[in-house]
């Protein structure tokens, strides 16, 4: 019987777990033995039931101390201010005031917004208790769009373009940028379809609202006659030719850089032959002047090249007999000076082949015969032939060969290509003259 009402107690400890924090229910009335054992009981002495009160009682106890199990929740994640940390939480089932709550920093990742782009930023928290998964947070920046700084504005040098520039504060790499051809009035006196010298006001207008109109007040003394030029398109359909369009043109010629948006890159040969025009002014778009481009130009003073011309070549008779030009700077991509180039040009004093002329390895047969006034004359060793009378009727001449003995021996040099004054020149055998 005692056994029986052992059994009879675990079992009811055992069915009255509860909820978390709360003991083992008491084994209802009615669980032990049968009421018809009662005069049983009764009769057993005082010492048998303290002991059975006494095991009930402990087994009573085992049974309230058993763990209690949680069961879960699904966490929660709540991000703080600005997204700076990020806190997770779950809460038990079965008893709400169990609670498991951490907060943890946010690691962050940007991707910076550019001025037409958006960026990013990427915050990350991961969390000690594994019960937590990591979070992330992805914030959208917005695009900065530009902040332009002042433009600036740039003419080149005969101010026939002006180049617009302006570069975003917040990103060097942003640049918007314009270049205009300009056009241009007279600021006083003066018809600029003239040769006569103005004051001039170059205006360059841009498309792009950003940049303003400029206006820039130059002096010219020697405007573009267009009107008394003529413009040949070249074979190439992709430059011009220029040449005299009036015979009677006269003072100083600008030749333009550009027609029609198409580079003029050739002197027609006879193009201002014979004409009363005492200064000429070439853009570097030249690379070519015809034979005979400038003969007989009596009045020609001087000839100016704006810009080193890459292969620029000259034809034969180019110059001859320009009686009034005293020196000469041709481009100095230039390798041969052509028959009869600078023929009777009876003022010109200096030639330079070592500084000025270095690339030119041919003179041509009577490049410069009769030039009277020609002193001084620097010959380099990059020349590999002065032909025949190249400097015949030259009786001033002082000429200077630079370089070492051994240097001129590929020097060929032709018949009467020097006076017969010069002394041991015209017997050359490939030893230093002189």
């Amino acid at each position: 019987m005692k056994k029986k009402l052992l059994m009879v107690a675990l079992m009811s400890a055992a069915m009255g777990l509860a909820s978390c924090g709360q003991q083992a229910a008491s084994s209802p009335e009615g669980s032990h033995a049968s009421v018809s054992e009662s005069t049983s009981q009764s009769s057993e002495s005082k010492e048998s039931k303290e002991s059975k009160e006494s095991k009930e009682s402990s087994v009573s106890t085992e049974a309230s101390s058993v763990a209690h199990v949680h069961r879960w929740g699904a966490p929660t994640y709540t991000w703080g201010d600005e997204h700076a940390d990020c806190t997770a939480k779950r809460v038990c089932l079965d008893d709400p005031t169990h609670v498991e709550e951490e907060t943890a920093t946010a690691d962050v990742q940007t991707d910076p917004a550019t001025c037409t782009e958006d960026g990013t930023a990427t915050y990350t928290v991961t969390f000690e208790n594994e019960a937590f998964e990591e979070q992330t947070f992805v914030d959208t920046l917005s695009a900065t769009d530009h902040d332009w700084g002042d433009p600036e504005y740039t003419w080149n040098d005969d101010y026939s373009e002006c180049t617009a520039t302006r570069t975003c504060l917040n990103d060097s790499e942003h640049i918007e940028t314009e270049t205009v051809k300009s056009t241009y009035e007279t600021a006083g006196h003066g018809d600029p379809t003239e040769e006569q010298g103005a004051f001039v006001n170059f205006i360059a207008t841009f498309e792009n609202e950003a940049f303003e109109q400029q206006i820039e007040l130059e002096y010219l003394d020697c405007l573009p006659a267009m009107s008394k030029l003529f413009f040949s398109l070249n074979e190439d359909e992709e430059s011009y030719s220029v040449s005299m369009n009036d015979s009677n043109i006269s003072g100083c010629v600008r030749i333009p850089k550009e027609v029609n948006d198409l580079p003029v890159t050739a002197i027609e040969s006879s193009g201002f032959f014979g004409t009363s025009i005492t200064r000429v002014i070439i853009p570097s778009t030249v690379v070519s002047i015809g034979t005979s481009a400038f003969g007989a130009c009596t009045a020609l003073e001087k000839v100016d090249f704006e810009g080193e011309a890459s292969g620029f070549t000259l034809g034969q008779g180019a110059f001859e007999n320009c009686s009034k030009i005293e020196r000469i700077y041709l481009p100095q991509s230039i390798t041969e000076i052509p028959y009869r180039a600078f023929k009777n040009c009876s003022k010109l004093d200096y030639v330079d082949f070592v500084s000025l002329l270095k690339q030119v390895t041919v003179i041509g047969e009577e490049a410069y015969q009769d030039c009277g006034s020609l002193k001084t004359v620097v010959l380099s060793t990059t020349l590999t032939e002065i032909k025949s009378r190249a400097f015949d009727g030259c009786y001033q001449i002082e000429p200077f060969f630079w370089g070492y003995a051994d240097d001129w021996a590929k020097l060929v040099i032709g018949e009467g290509a020097f006076p017969d004054t010069i002394a041991g020149v015209d017997s050359w055998e490939g030893t230093l003259p002189l």
